[in-house]
Protein backbone atom coordinates (compact mmCIF):
# COMPACT_ATOMS: atom_id res chain seq x y z
CA UNK A 1 0.00 0.00 0.00
CA UNK A 2 1.28 3.62 -1.13
CA UNK A 3 0.48 6.17 1.50
CA UNK A 4 0.96 9.98 1.11
CA UNK A 5 3.27 12.49 2.91
CA UNK A 6 4.11 16.08 2.87
CA UNK A 7 7.62 14.51 3.18
CA UNK A 8 9.84 11.61 4.79
CA UNK A 9 9.94 13.56 8.02
CA UNK A 10 6.54 13.33 8.58
CA UNK A 11 6.48 9.81 7.51
CA UNK A 12 8.89 8.42 9.84
CA UNK A 13 6.51 8.61 12.89
CA UNK A 14 4.29 6.25 10.94
CA UNK A 15 7.01 4.13 10.20
CA UNK A 16 8.44 3.72 13.84
CA UNK A 17 4.85 2.71 14.80
CA UNK A 18 4.77 -0.13 12.01
CA UNK A 19 1.94 1.54 10.12
CA UNK A 20 4.36 2.02 7.06
CA UNK A 21 7.48 -0.43 6.40
CA UNK A 22 9.41 1.91 4.08
CA UNK A 23 9.38 5.64 3.12
CA UNK A 24 11.46 7.59 0.35
CA UNK A 25 12.04 11.38 1.57
CA UNK A 26 15.35 13.87 2.84
CA UNK A 27 18.00 12.72 4.49
CA UNK A 28 17.51 15.31 7.13
CA UNK A 29 14.52 13.57 8.88
CA UNK A 30 16.76 10.05 9.20
CA UNK A 31 19.76 12.03 10.10
CA UNK A 32 17.56 13.64 13.16
CA UNK A 33 16.03 10.97 14.05
CA UNK A 34 19.15 8.94 13.84
CA UNK A 35 20.62 11.61 16.84
CA UNK A 36 17.63 10.53 18.99
CA UNK A 37 18.08 6.35 18.44
CA UNK A 38 14.45 6.20 16.86
CA UNK A 39 15.92 3.01 15.19
CA UNK A 40 15.32 4.78 11.18
CA UNK A 41 17.93 3.91 8.72
CA UNK A 42 18.84 5.05 5.23
CA UNK A 43 19.08 1.69 2.97
CA UNK A 44 19.52 3.28 0.35
CA UNK A 45 20.08 6.54 -2.26
CA UNK A 46 16.68 7.43 -4.21
CA UNK A 47 17.44 11.11 -6.08
CA UNK A 48 20.12 13.38 -6.44
CA UNK A 49 20.36 17.15 -7.70
CA UNK A 50 21.60 18.15 -10.63
CA UNK A 51 25.55 19.54 -10.65
CA UNK A 52 24.50 21.93 -12.99
CA UNK A 53 21.90 23.00 -15.50
CA UNK A 54 18.31 23.30 -14.53
CA UNK A 55 17.81 21.61 -10.88
CA UNK A 56 15.32 19.83 -9.68
CA UNK A 57 13.57 23.01 -7.49
CA UNK A 58 14.22 25.99 -7.45
CA UNK A 59 13.77 29.64 -5.00
CA UNK A 60 11.18 31.66 -7.29
CA UNK A 61 10.12 35.53 -6.28
CA UNK A 62 7.19 37.17 -7.10
CA UNK A 63 8.06 40.13 -10.07
CA UNK A 64 6.11 42.32 -7.77
CA UNK A 65 8.53 41.56 -4.31
CA UNK A 66 11.58 43.24 -6.40
CA UNK A 67 13.75 40.24 -4.91
CA UNK A 68 16.24 39.49 -7.44
CA UNK A 69 18.86 37.99 -5.34
CA UNK A 70 19.31 35.36 -2.58
CA UNK A 71 20.76 37.79 -0.37
CA UNK A 72 17.25 40.07 -0.20
CA UNK A 73 15.40 37.24 1.27
CA UNK A 74 16.41 38.05 4.57
CA UNK A 75 13.21 39.93 6.21
CA UNK A 76 11.23 37.91 3.54
CA UNK A 77 8.69 35.16 3.72
CA UNK A 78 10.09 31.86 1.75
CA UNK A 79 7.71 28.66 1.78
CA UNK A 80 9.05 25.39 2.08
CA UNK A 81 6.87 22.34 1.70
CA UNK A 82 9.09 20.60 5.23
CA UNK A 83 10.38 22.83 7.53
CA UNK A 84 13.43 22.06 8.76
CA UNK A 85 15.05 19.83 5.92
CA UNK A 86 16.23 20.60 2.73
CA UNK A 87 14.49 23.53 1.43
CA UNK A 88 15.43 26.17 4.55
CA UNK A 89 18.89 24.28 5.22
CA UNK A 90 19.83 24.86 1.32
CA UNK A 91 18.28 28.70 1.34
CA UNK A 92 19.82 29.37 4.43
CA UNK A 93 23.32 28.59 2.80
CA UNK A 94 22.75 30.10 -0.14
CA UNK A 95 21.20 33.65 1.43
CA UNK A 96 24.68 33.60 3.72
CA UNK A 97 26.10 32.61 0.42
CA UNK A 98 25.28 35.63 -1.11
CA UNK A 99 26.03 37.91 1.58
CA UNK A 100 22.45 38.20 3.40
CA UNK A 101 21.84 37.58 6.80
CA UNK A 102 19.96 34.03 6.79
CA UNK A 103 18.65 34.56 10.48
CA UNK A 104 16.29 36.93 9.14
CA UNK A 105 14.44 34.61 6.51
CA UNK A 106 10.90 33.72 8.18
CA UNK A 107 10.01 30.21 6.28
CA UNK A 108 6.89 29.04 6.20
CA UNK A 109 5.16 25.80 5.29
CA UNK A 110 3.79 25.61 1.97
CA UNK A 111 3.19 22.38 0.56
CA UNK A 112 4.28 22.67 -3.47
CA UNK A 113 1.07 22.76 -5.21
CA UNK A 114 -0.20 25.36 -2.99
CA UNK A 115 2.64 27.84 -3.11
CA UNK A 116 2.28 29.15 -6.85
CA UNK A 117 -1.00 30.36 -5.34
CA UNK A 118 -0.23 31.54 -1.97
CA UNK A 119 2.75 33.71 -4.06
CA UNK A 120 0.33 35.50 -6.43
CA UNK A 121 -1.63 36.19 -3.16
CA UNK A 122 0.87 37.94 -1.31
CA UNK A 123 0.95 35.68 1.38
CA UNK A 124 4.60 34.73 0.70
CA UNK A 125 7.79 36.46 -0.81
CA UNK A 126 9.46 33.67 -2.32
CA UNK A 127 8.35 30.29 -2.83
CA UNK A 128 10.90 27.41 -2.80
CA UNK A 129 9.21 24.66 -5.27
CA UNK A 130 9.58 21.59 -7.78
CA UNK A 131 8.60 21.27 -11.76
CA UNK A 132 6.16 21.92 -13.07
CA UNK A 133 5.58 24.99 -10.58
CA UNK A 134 9.11 26.40 -11.57
CA UNK A 135 8.06 26.84 -15.04
CA UNK A 136 4.55 27.83 -14.59
CA UNK A 137 5.42 30.52 -11.95
CA UNK A 138 8.41 32.11 -14.51
CA UNK A 139 5.64 31.60 -17.46
CA UNK A 140 3.58 34.01 -15.15
CA UNK A 141 6.74 36.53 -14.68
CA UNK A 142 7.69 35.14 -11.22
CA UNK A 143 11.78 35.63 -11.17
CA UNK A 144 13.91 32.52 -10.24
CA UNK A 145 16.18 33.29 -7.76
CA UNK A 146 18.66 30.56 -6.90
CA UNK A 147 18.83 26.84 -7.28
CA UNK A 148 19.95 26.10 -3.75
CA UNK A 149 21.15 22.42 -4.03
CA UNK A 150 23.29 23.75 -6.66
CA UNK A 151 24.19 27.23 -4.64
CA UNK A 152 24.84 24.41 -1.80
CA UNK A 153 26.03 21.04 -3.05
CA UNK A 154 26.20 20.77 -6.39
CA UNK A 155 24.60 17.10 -7.03
CA UNK A 156 23.50 16.93 -3.61
CA UNK A 157 21.25 13.54 -2.22
CA UNK A 158 17.69 14.96 -2.31
CA UNK A 159 16.05 11.34 -1.28
CA UNK A 160 16.33 8.42 0.88
CA UNK A 161 14.74 5.19 1.07
CA UNK A 162 14.22 4.63 5.15
CA UNK A 163 13.26 1.76 6.87
CA UNK A 164 12.63 0.90 10.34
CA UNK A 165 15.91 -0.92 12.17
CA UNK A 166 13.27 -3.48 12.83
CA UNK A 167 13.01 -4.52 9.22
CA UNK A 168 16.60 -4.05 8.18
CA UNK A 169 17.22 -7.56 7.21
CA UNK A 170 19.94 -9.16 9.30
CA UNK A 171 23.66 -10.42 8.25
CA UNK A 172 22.74 -13.47 5.18
CA UNK A 173 23.43 -16.97 6.25
CA UNK A 174 25.96 -17.78 3.32
CA UNK A 175 27.72 -14.10 4.64
CA UNK A 176 28.08 -15.48 8.00
CA UNK A 177 29.14 -19.07 6.69
CA UNK A 178 31.71 -17.71 4.19
CA UNK A 179 33.74 -15.98 7.11
CA UNK A 180 34.53 -18.61 8.82
CA UNK A 181 36.53 -20.36 6.39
Amino acid sequence: MVVPAQGGAQAIPAMINGDIDFAIGQPFGPFRADLQNLGVVIIGNYASSYADGDDINAVVASAKSGITRPAQLAGRKVSVNSLGAAGDVTIIAAVEKDGGDPTKVKFVEVAFPDAPAQLAAGNIDAAWVTEPFITQMRKRGDVLLVAPYQATVPGLTTLTTITSSNLKAPTPLWWRTSRRR
